[in-house]
């Protein structure tokens, strides 16, 4: 099996899908890439439309990409605040790095992308060597290395986005794109097979405080219940056995109209189950 080469840019990942597309796509079930980007290109949304070009472009040299072939991103994660040296990332344990991830997230699927893998979960997964020592690599949302500082082995703020965005976006689900969101909001709903589970997520990554009506058309028969979580430094809502918590629970359908307030840099997810 082929599972793509080890590219981490945009134009890399451009350059290997091109030329997979057009040498040996009759060999290729799937497509596949590392990708990563940078926080500009997150905030701004360059990166949907850049990652939606490419999408296009080998679906125009192979037209079974969406029909029997799909396009993951095998790694995922953001080139800011990456140190050279060591091989780390100075901001995962931030709230923002969650919140960004989330983005990337709903930015990937709205261009077209399956499924993403997220490098990586435990700092104890990689090492890097280098001439004055050696270290993990720390990229994950927890370390379970004994020698790690004790705040390093609590779970990190992205642990929790994706936690909440991996038990929403199951294997099978159906993904739908949003219209007229508000300006520096991303969303995306979606439903599972039976039509029995699904959710919406918002992701305001602006300044400003925005208020958002969403209605999902496709018909769910759901438990009439919503679970509403929120994801930022100042709501998010943890148990006594550390995993997330929803903020409120409320009746409701995904099928009736809600506004809904989306913190400034944070996200919503709203939920037919607790996840």
């Amino acid at each position: 099996a082929i599972v793509g080469g080890d590219t981490t840019t945009l134009e890399g990942s451009r350059i290997y899908l091109r030329k997979a597309a057009s040498e040996i796509s009759g060999i290729l079930n799937n497509y596949g890439v590392h990708l990563y980007a940078n926080n500009g290109d997150i905030e701004s949304a360059r990166y949907e439309s850049r990652v939606r070009a490419l999408y296009n472009d080998i679906k125009k040299k192979d037209g079974e990409l969406g029909n029997s072939k799909n396009m993951y991103i095998w790694e995922a994660g953001l080139l800011s605040g990456k140190n050279s040296l060591t091989d780390c990332n100075e901001f995962i344990m931030n709230y923002s790095y969650g919140l960004r991830m989330a983005d990337y997230t709903i930015q990937s699927l709205n261009a077209g992308i399956n499924g993403i893998v997220y490098w990586d979960l435990d700092d104890a997964m990689h090492f890097m060597y280098h001439e004055t020592g050696t270290n993990a690599k720390e990229w994950g949302m927890f370390s379970t290395l004994a020698t790690a500082e004790l705040s390093k082995q609590e779970y990190r703020p992205w642990y929790h986005s994706s936690v909440l965005l991996t038990n929403l976006l199951r294997p099978g689900n159906v993904v739908y794109g949003a219209k007229n969101a508000a300006e520096g909001v991303r969303t995306i709903a979606t439903v599972n097979q039976d039509r029995t589970q699904g959710g919406i997520v918002l992701v305001n990554n602006s300044k400003k405080k925005v208020s958002q009506t969403v209605v999902l058309d496709e018909a769910i028969n759901a438990s009439g219940k919503l679970y509403i979580y929120v994801y930022d430094e100042d709501s998010l809502k943890v148990g006594s056995d550390g995993f997330v918590v929803p903020n409120y629970v409320v009746d409701g359908s995904l099928n009736k109209k809600m506004t809904l307030d989306v913190p400034a840099y944070a996200m919503v997810v709203v939920s037919t189950e607790r996840i």
